[in-house]
Order: structure tokens, then sequence, then C-alpha cells
């Protein structure tokens, strides 16, 4: 690391740091608090991003200066060609960025970095700046959701993307299974930084519930029926978050909700308000399937929120549902995160062991892996013993998770040269 990238982030010269994003930069809400950190740590920082989606919640921070990059590959033509053409273009752009901002080290987010990690670690090495990447799952592994796992095509990605990362000055991951897994296929050690939740997502009190329902509800464009059983008990209130990317199932819920509407109706039995917040490739498919499935007693909507919504809309919810089925197996997802940090009771699929690092069952969770399994823990939940969702949420409010700001200090801080943040 150069003299330069060691300075104390309180030195009255601003120092200035790219952080590298080729995902649609409102819907990675991982690296903009990365930026945000930086930026409240006195440096300026350069966002080299996708910019398809309105950046309503952005802070209003010079600071912080965003290089939209090209469209990126899942809102355009498939194939070899536009594969390479996309390579080309990010190439270009990412170069020519990074060569006027200058920066003193780079923080890139991987997947779905691996293509441009060549030009970006040449331009590090050139210019003796470090290179750190912050892991949120495998690139390869999440290839074999779209090809053949065992093919040349996902072989070849992942000898790839493990070369380039061993030749990176450090890096960051989401899991402590990951880091196991980092160290045993590229022999790096990282440091792990789970995601937690943003001062934005806030636990409410019972009292305050109703005020936030009825100012959500125009924004979910709810019918007025389903608004006033949703005010006075007789609606649930569901929410999950999505890309609408291969290795969320949201299968499973169009099958539970079939298994609650085919079971009947119990005088004390809740309808269901399904609200979905997020955008990506299977939306509309998903959009499609649901409303063709026509499940009675059931309100379903998709919508996009800002985060500042959507922090509300998770105050404002009886039960969190999260459909992540991680494609390597080491992976965490964030909507669980902020979900803990609303101390909203989630049924979570469970994938695997790696998820015991953040959730125990029937603790903080509840873990179902069928359909079968999830109408079941609704039913237990909503109609048979409402009062294990009650002690669920208090044993959540009280767990006092690190915020993001304080883990960032002490895990991604020191990386960067900056372990002297102000707190």
């Amino acid at each position: 690391m150069s003299a330069a990238a060691v300075a104390r982030c309180g030195d009255t010269t601003r120092r200035r740091f790219a952080v590298i994003v080729l995902g649609d930069l409102a819907r990675s809400p991982r690296m903009k608090r990365h930026a945000e950190c930086l930026a409240a740590a006195g440096a300026a920082v350069d966002v080299l991003a996708y910019v398809e989606t309105p950046l309503d919640d952005w802070p209003n921070d010079d600071a912080i200066r965003v290089h939209a990059l090209g469209a990126s590959a899942g809102e355009g033509r498939r194939g070899v060609i536009a594969g390479v053409f996309r390579l080309l273009r990010d190439s270009r752009d990412v170069a020519a960025a990074l060569t006027v901002s200058a920066p003193e080290a780079v923080l890139v987010q991987n997947p779905p970095a691996v293509h441009i990690l060549p030009i970006v670690l040449s331009l590090c090495r050139r210019h003796r700046v470090p290179l750190i990447i912050d892991w949120h799952n495998f690139g390869w592994t999440m290839l074999g959701l779209r090809r053949d796992r065992d093919g040349a095509a996902v072989r070849v990605a992942g000898l790839l993307e493990r070369a380039m990362a061993r030749r990176a000055s450090d890096h960051l991951c989401v899991s402590e299974a990951m880091r196991e897994r980092l160290a045993e296929l590229c022999g790096i050690n990282a440091v792990v930084f789970r995601d937690r939740p943003a001062a934005t997502f806030m636990h409410v009190a019972a009292a305050d519930r109703d005020r936030l329902r009825r100012g959500i509800m125009p924004i979910l464009d709810l019918p007025a029926t389903a608004g006033e059983e949703l005010l006075d008990g007789r609606a649930a209130l569901l929410v999950s978050a999505t890309s609408w990317s291969a290795d969320e199932d949201f299968s499973l819920l169009q099958d539970a909700l079939q298994i609650w509407a085919r079971a009947g109706a119990e005088t004390n039995r809740p309808k269901l308000i399904v609200v979905v917040s997020g955008r990506g490739p299977l939306r509309a498919e998903y959009e499609r399937r649901f409303a063709a499935a026509g499940v009675p007693g059931v309100v379903f909507r998709t919508v996009w929120l800002a985060e500042g919504d959507y922090a509300r809309l998770l105050a404002a919810a009886d039960l969190g549902l999260c459909f992540h089925r991680s494609s390597s197996g080491v992976d965490l997802p964030m909507k669980l995160a902020d979900m803990m940090g609303a101390a909203l009771p989630t049924c979570v699929l469970d994938y695997g062991p790696c998820l015991r690092e953040v959730v125990r069952d029937r603790e903080n969770a509840f873990l179902f892996t069928t359909a079968a399994d999830l109408a079941t823990a609704w039913r237990h939940l909503l109609v048979e013993s409402p009062r294990v969702l009650v002690e669920m949420r208090q044993r959540l409010r009280a767990a006092e998770l690190p915020s993001w700001q304080q883990e960032w200090r002490e895990r991604t801080a020191p990386l960067l040269g900056c372990a002297d943040a102000d707190e």
C-alpha cells in the first residue's frame, strides 16, 4: 500500500477512493453504504456503476461523485456477442474513470466484476494502489444457475475468478463459511464483514404500526377493502424483497399460497397481503404466474420502493419472507439483516449450514425447506399461536445488532487505511 494510502482519514487533504459496482447502483445497498461511510470519514468517493434506477434516496453529498456506466447485461441482449461487447465497453469505461479520478484505493463488488478485474488490477499495480474485492457470492456459481454447472463455461469462469482473486491486495466477504471457502480455493485470507442493518431499518412499537400502515397503503395501491382488513386485524401483511434473479425461488411462495388457500377458512384465519419489493430480470415472468394463479383470499403486489419506504414497509409488516437459495451455499442474504434490524419475524428458506451464522431457528427466524413447510408456519404463526410472533419480535428488538457503521469501522476501515475514522 502506498504512503498516501495509509494516511489518516482525518487529514486536511481529502483522500480519494473508487467504488466499483457492475450492477444497478440503486439495487446495490452494500456498496452504496461503503461509499457513504468513506464520505463520512472525510474522503472523496468516485462510484463507478450502472445507473438504471433513479437514486431517490442517495444522500446529497458533494463528496460522492457517480460515474454512470453503460446498461447492464441483464437489461438487453444476451449471448456471446453481447458479452464481448459488454466486456470491452465496461473495461474502457472503468479504465477511463479510474484514470481521471486517480484514487488511493479501489473497492470493487464481486460478482459480477470478474470481466473487468484484469484491467482494474493492471491499473492498480501501475499506480501502486491497493485493490480490495468485496465478495458477496461467487460469479462462477451464479453462472451455474443459468448454464451447466459442470460445463466448460462455468469451469473457465471459476478458474479466471480465482486467479484474479489471488492478485488483489485485500478481501472482504459476507460470511465465515465464505472466508473458509476463499482460503481453500484461492489461498487468501478475507475479512468477514456481514451485512448489518442500516440506521434506516428501525423497529417500532405496536401502537405505531397502524400509523405506518396508513402511510404505506397508498404506495402499495391496495384495494380499499384490503386496507380496512389490514388495519382492523383481519389481514396480515407479508413482505419480501428480491432482485428477481435465479438464486431466489419464488415458486415456493406461489405454491405455499395455493396450499394456504386450499386449506379452507377458519373464523380467525386472516387474509394475506403479500408485497414483494424489487426489480430484476424474472419479475415480469413471476407477475404473470401469480396473476394467472389468482389465489383467493390473497392480495399480491410487486413494487419497487426506495430504501426509506421499504424500511417503513418492514416496520409495518407482520412477517418477512426470504426465498434466497444460495448458488454457492456460503453467502448470506442482505434482506435478512434488514428484516432483523426492523425486528420483523421472518420465514427463511433453509439452504444450508451457512445460515446458522445468523439464524437460530424459532428464536430469531423460522426456517423452512418446502412450500408445505411455509404454509404450515403461516398457520402456526398467524392462526394457532400469534403470541409466538410477538415474542420473537421482542427478542429481535432486544438483540441490539451491531450497526453497519460500527462493523464498517471495525472491518473495512483498516483495509483502507482508515482505522482512525471518526466515530
